[in-house]
């Protein structure tokens, strides 16, 4: 590490700033795992490094470092660790959101529901890919967030996405929460043509609702897989960094159909 550290100390209180330069760092988490920014929220320690890595794969922080001096239990390794710490939080939500402009809110740490070793795995949940009920298409708003997503990952080729797709109760029936004139009752003519894979015409693949659990769960799927092959098939980024999750049924009210997005 190259580091220039400027610190003052004003009657017992540090203050200063660091400037730092992580050449190449190769970095195992002792204890915490997680980072914790100043929300509470915990950033992974191996996504942060993943999001803040140059092409040079070196990392580039400033941060502030404060500190009570007079406080027997005041260590100036600690001091700049915990600046560390924050410095590596705050660039990498400061980063997501930068690139993800108006989408990049709702940024959460979730666990991941699988292990290695004893170590349960967590990544960075960004905000969803929202659907219209009963549909498996995008709208120019998630064409234009799917742009700045694989925008992401084509800078930042060690980064890894997590596809996880969701049907609600409001694909049953295909209820459109925005038009509700447009809702398709049971046996009517479908929302959309390319939309749920329930029973079908001769000449057309046309959804017909209610749908059963088998064809929500398909649609939730095929969410899923629509942005996958977007990410690969448009914007050139490698299946192998692209995970799809078991499809899954959530039947909360207020729940939108959604692909849900993890780093």
């Amino acid at each position: 590490m190259d580091a220039d550290i400027d610190l003052k100390i004003t009657v017992g209180k540090l203050e200063g700033e660091g400037d730092l330069k992580l050449n190449n760092p190769i970095v195992e988490a002792v204890n915490p795992e997680k980072l914790k920014n100043e929300k509470g929220m915990f950033i992974p320690l191996q996504s942060a490094l993943k999001v803040l890595r140059d092409k040079n794969n070196d990392v580039r922080l400033k941060t502030p470092i404060s500190g009570d001096v007079s406080d027997p239990k005041f260590n100036i390794s600690d001091a700049i660790n915990q600046a560390v710490i924050k410095g590596l939080t705050l660039a990498t939500l400061s980063y997501l959101k930068y690139m993800l402009g108006p989408y990049g809110t709702a940024i959460a740490i979730v666990e991941l529901g699988a292990k290695v070793g004893a170590k349960a795995l967590t990544g960075i949940r960004l905000k969803p890919v929202e659907f219209q009920p009963g549909t498996s298409d995008l709208d120019a708003t998630a064409q234009e967030y799917m742009d700045k997503l694989a925008a992401i990952l084509n800078e930042k080729k060690d980064l890894r996405v997590r596809l996880c797709g969701w049907a609600t109760e409001s694909d049953r029936t295909g209820q459109r929460e925005t038009a509700p004139e447009a809702a398709a009752p049971s046996g009517s003519a479908p929302l959309d043509t390319k939309s749920a894979p329930g029973r079908q015409s001769d000449s057309q693949k046309e959804p017909r609702f209610p749908l059963s659990e088998e064809d929500m769960l398909a649609l939730a799927e095929q969410r899923a897989d629509l942005i996958e092959d977007i990410l690969v098939s448009r914007h050139g980024i490698k299946d192998e960094r692209i995970f799809i999750c078991k499809p899954e049924i959530d039947k909360s009210p207020e729940a939108k159909p959604r692909v849900e997005l993890v780093f």
